[in-house]
């Protein structure tokens, strides 16, 4: 190789070329085995093409209609001209001095100079970004998006409970001790539903009767609950046929037997 000559090949180099002409049992190979080897690697990586494997690719791409146009005897119309020959040429090379990208500035810069006052379609796209940008806007858009489906009582029930279910609810401590009370003084009477198996105008009770009473029990925590007015609650189950009782946490905790009387006259009135 001309280019390579007065160039010293590297030791890895050596070794390579070395084992290149020793066979698998060390015997050195012969110049018909490697011209062998050297026409069976010709056209995989690393390695030229023979001149079949050239043929062979020709007429593939030939049938594909892949082959490119041949542009034997045709030269370009800009060969041999230069920018002191050619107006067009020294146009072309100031042209790309000032601006690399002519195509991309012009597709960019349609707006440059333009004001919203002066341009409706700066104006359009200001007033859209500007849309885009408010937040607020966006939260009262979304508000409105998340309240249609509460608007229908149907859909509504429906979401609730799916919510309630998926969430897999259990009664709190609270609700257990008021459950223990419950099924020790009204055996059968009443059964959890904090977990949405029942749901009334989309309220959800902690506990219903199941005897043929419609009424229902809440039970409000003192943290939780606080500065809720019961009384609504209550005036909402009546509207629907219900009657409800509403017991504090204090007085489940503390006063166990006013929680029994109060659910006894209950069941008497309903």
């Amino acid at each position: 190789m001309p280019w390579l000559k007065g160039v010293p090949f590297s030791e890895e180099h050596m070794r390579r070329l070395k084992e290149s002409a020793l066979d698998r049992k060390g015997i050195p190979r012969s110049l018909e085995v490697r011209l062998k080897i050297s026409n069976s690697l010709k056209g995989k990586k690393g390695h030229p093409a023979s001149e079949e494997q050239k043929r062979r690719q020709s007429i593939a791409m030939k049938a594909r209609g892949t082959t490119p146009p041949n542009t034997k005897g045709i030269s370009t119309w800009n060969k041999g001209l230069t920018k002191e020959t050619s107006p067009l040429i020294a146009k072309m090379v100031a042209t790309r001095k000032d601006n690399p990208w002519p195509g991309l500035s012009k597709m960019l810069g349609w707006n440059k100079g333009l004001t919203k006052e002066t341009d409706t379609r700066v104006a359009r796209n200001g007033l859209a970004i500007s849309r885009a940008l408010n937040v607020e806007d966006i939260k009262h858009r979304l508000s409105i998006a998340r309240k249609i489906p509460w608007s229908d009582p149907k859909r509504k029930e429906e979401l609730i409970k799916k919510t309630r279910m998926a969430a897999k609810i259990k009664p709190n401590k609270l609700e257990l001790l008021l459950n223990s009370l419950l099924q020790s003084n009204f055996p059968d009477e009443w059964a959890y539903t904090g977990n949405g198996k029942l749901i009334i105008d989309g309220l959800v009770p902690d506990f219903a009767n199941i005897n043929g009473h419609k009424a229902v029990i809440e039970a409000f925590g003192d943290y939780w609950h606080k500065g809720q007015n019961p009384e609504n609650r209550m005036a909402k189950y009546e509207k629907m046929g219900y009657q409800c009782l509403v017991f504090w946490e204090k007085d489940i905790k503390k006063n166990p037997a006013l929680v029994i009387e109060q659910v006894r006259t209950l069941t008497m009135q309903s």
